[in-house]
């Protein structure tokens, strides 16, 4: 038998949390003008020059995921992370999105490829902006943020958890911003009562991918 499919109020709850990450996503992770593309495994890759690395390549795939993931389309509705996006633009950049059941939780994955220098830049700016940014809107849902006690991993990393009422159930996400090298790359993970250690799993697998492409 095919499992039951979420509920509207779960699919929503989806939805919001989903575009709560991409606004997080945009904040970071930013690419010129150049045009963006869908490959089977619901990654989307954006470049402008050419880049030290293939962004791509650090992913993290449905391989590395527990049975009942699934790789879903990248959304393209989203919030404002406090109104603010990264200055210096990535030279390719990439990202995914999966879901557990088609549901929640969900794992947003972003990796961008920077010019020498640039990821330091980037990843100053939003720790500058994380300490001043306490609550950014997603759609109709308020959300707080704070910084969160996360194990350093990469070259340096910034962790966060926003946290929203949907429909009376507190959304929480997990955020966790690093750099290796001259890359940049964004975790989050989130759902209703997420487990952390499982955001500090991928946020470690996240920056040995990361490390292991340069």
């Amino acid at each position: 038998m095919r499992p039951a499919a979420p509920d509207r109020r779960v699919q929503g709850l989806r939805r919001i949390l989903v575009s709560a990450a991409l606004a997080v996503v945009a904040a970071l992770v930013a690419a010129g003008c150049g045009g963006g593309s869908k490959s089977s495994n619901a990654a989307s890759t954006a470049t402008t020059a050419a880049a030290t690395f293939d962004p791509k390549a650090a992913l993290i795939t449905l391989g590395d995921l527990p049975a009942g993931w699934a790789a879903v389309p990248t959304a393209s509705d989203r919030g404002t992370f406090c109104g603010k996006a990264a200055s210096a633009q990535a030279l390719a950049k990439t990202a995914a999105e999966y879901a557990e059941g088609g549901a929640i939780p969900i794992l947003q994955h972003a990796v961008g490829a920077y010019s020498p220098g640039d990821a330091q830049k980037v990843m100053a700016e939003f720790r500058a902006l994380a300490a001043a940014c306490h609550e950014f809107e997603s759609g109709d849902v308020t959300f707080t943020v704070a910084r969160s006690s996360f194990p350093a991993v990469g070259d340096e990393s910034v962790p966060l958890v926003a946290t929203g009422d949907v429909g009376g159930a507190t959304a929480t996400l997990y955020v966790v911003a690093l750099r290796v090298g001259e890359g940049v790359a964004l975790v989050v993970y989130g759902g209703v009562n997420p487990d952390v250690s499982q955001a500090v799993r991928y946020s470690k697998l996240a920056a040995d991918k990361l490390a292991a492409v340069q």
